[in-house]
């Protein structure tokens, strides 16, 4: 499953490219007219950005970019599993008890603001909080 989502990750990036590069020739060709007509080298500075997203483009769908990022990701994800434990914590009841849904299959948190509208009159919700 993960390989076919990979799969068409890069076909994504695959198909990206081939609108991406013939937007990169063609403002290339209008960039590098403006400077000849200008003689100021700021027309050309999109072309340092553009350029780099060419080459991560390139690199993902014809390159090696998924196999390092599979690396690299399983590193980072492994470090902060063991270092920074407290930003993926999982709270207790999902393991043990989970929240059980009621009033016609809402949450729980959402109960009361199903039932106790703000906008409603208050004669009508004397005991709403939001009153």
């Amino acid at each position: 499953m993960v390989q076919r989502q990979m799969a068409l990750q890069v076909a994504s990036v695959r198909e990206r490219l081939e609108w991406f590069a013939p937007f990169l020739v063609s403002s290339a060709t209008f960039l590098f007219l403006g400077y000849r007509k200008t003689r100021n080298s700021v027309v050309l500075y999109p072309l340092v950005p553009m350029c780099f997203a060419l080459g991560y483009q390139v690199d993902f769908a014809f390159g090696s970019k998924t196999n390092r990022i599979k690396r690299v990701s399983f590193h980072i994800a492994e470090s902060i599993m063991r270092h920074e434990g407290h930003l993926i914590h999982v709270p207790e009841w999902h393991y043990s008890n989970p929240p059980q849904a009621n009033h016609g299959g809402h949450p729980p948190y959402l109960a009361q603001a199903l039932t106790c509208p703000v906008l409603e009159p208050k004669s009508r919700y004397k005991d709403c909080k939001h009153s």
